[in-house]
């Protein structure tokens, strides 16, 4: 066993391992692929993986860092005789992307070059430096590795790349399964279903670890899972020549456009995308983030006697009225067009007076 110090250690020669966690499609618990992730070796000063990766960019080999990852995670798959028909779901940085992979690295390279290789890229680096990640996530693809994007949810500002990064495979942050629905998760699941109801995308719900976090995945639209209820990280078993129980839509996963087939709301929604099942709690805070978003899409998360119901009128002076409350919600929102641009309010019985208004 080898001990280093922080002082003479580097990234590139710490002990590294990958360990492999099974992603399963919800419906029929068949194995669709397997998610790699680096372990820091015995010994090692940075003993977790975020901290390996602070480690790398502070000694400034982020790059042949994160190459250095992938290859090891690609070599314990080859050495365990991976079938094609599952992938395999690297996590890679972007920068790492468009650099060189290692000159001693060739044949390994050409050894993987027919496996099913998804190039996950966490949400964190979505808004750093976006024509990079766009130039990136092209070359992937040039490559023929299908794109990932990892925890999302995390911050609902990166969810505006995705329609640029056409994802094939969406991967949802833990912390939606985990926690109790909000506005901000229904804004994400929404944003997300209308993004792979776009282009095809499969969508994969993070951290399930018990059956109440399994319901809450398929009520979000998940139709793959991963997490400790399904298998925790670990090397891969020996597959040798014998078969696996591999679900057959993992080999057809790729960017695909839908046109609608019908002329009616229902029609066209029934006829591009799949019906899913809510429970009352997400549900109503889906229907909470459609009526109380502001002209922005965004969500005013104030209680509902605080909101503000602003009044488009012809004049530059806007005028604005409190919402009475959730019983009169639905009256709230009644209204006639009165002009283009324009949306005149009628105010339910029970709203505030009109001495109450206030003018902004």
């Amino acid at each position: 066993m080898r001990h280093h110090d922080t002082a003479a250690a580097s990234p590139l020669t710490v002990d590294i391992d990958s360990v492999y966690q099974p992603i399963v499609a919800l419906d029929s618990n068949c194995i669709v692929g397997f998610e790699a992730l680096t372990r820091a070796g015995p010994g090692s000063p940075w003993p977790t993986t975020p901290g390996l990766l602070s480690a790398a960019e502070s000694h400034d080999v982020i790059a042949d860092f994160d190459w250095r990852c992938r290859l090891t995670a690609l070599r314990g798959a080859l050495d365990a005789g991976l079938p094609d028909g599952l992938m395999l779901f690297v996590n890679a940085e972007p920068v790492a992307l468009e650099s060189s992979p290692p000159r001693q690295s060739s044949t390994l390279l050409a050894q993987a070059r027919g496996m099913s290789i998804v190039i996950e890229i966490t949400e964190r680096n979505l808004l750093r430096d976006p024509a990079r990640l766009l130039r990136a996530v092209e070359h992937a693809r040039h490559l023929g590795w299908r794109v990932a994007v990892d925890d999302v949810g995390a911050d609902s500002s990166s969810l505006a790349l995705l329609p640029f990064l056409r994802p094939d495979v969406i991967k949802l942050d833990m912390g939606l399964v985990q926690s109790r629905p909000t506005a901000h998760t229904a804004a994400v699941v929404s944003a997300v279903a209308a993004e792979a109801d776009r282009t095809g995308a499969r969508i994969v719900a993070e951290g399930i670890e018990t059956e109440q976090h399994l319901r809450t995945a398929l009520n979000m639209g998940a139709s793959w899972g991963q997490g400790y209820l399904f298998g925790p990280p670990a090397p891969l078993p020996a597959f040798g020549g014998g078969a696996r129980s591999v679900d057959p839509e993992a080999r057809d996963v790729a960017v695909t456009v839908r046109a609608p087939a019908a002329v009616t709301p229902y029609g066209v929604v029934s006829a591009a995308t799949r019906s899913r099942r809510a429970d009352e709690a997400l549900v109503g805070a889906l229907g909470s983030g459609l009526l109380l978003s502001d002209d922005c899409g965004t969500v005013d998360d104030r209680p509902c006697d605080d909101r503000i119901v602003a009044l488009s009128q012809p004049n530059p002076r806007r005028r604005s009225e409190r919402r009475c409350g959730e019983q009169c919600v639905d009256g709230c929102l009644r209204h006639t067009r009165s002009g283009v641009g324009s949306s005149r309010y009628r105010r339910c019985p029970s709203s505030l007076s009109r001495g109450n208004r206030r003018t902004r």
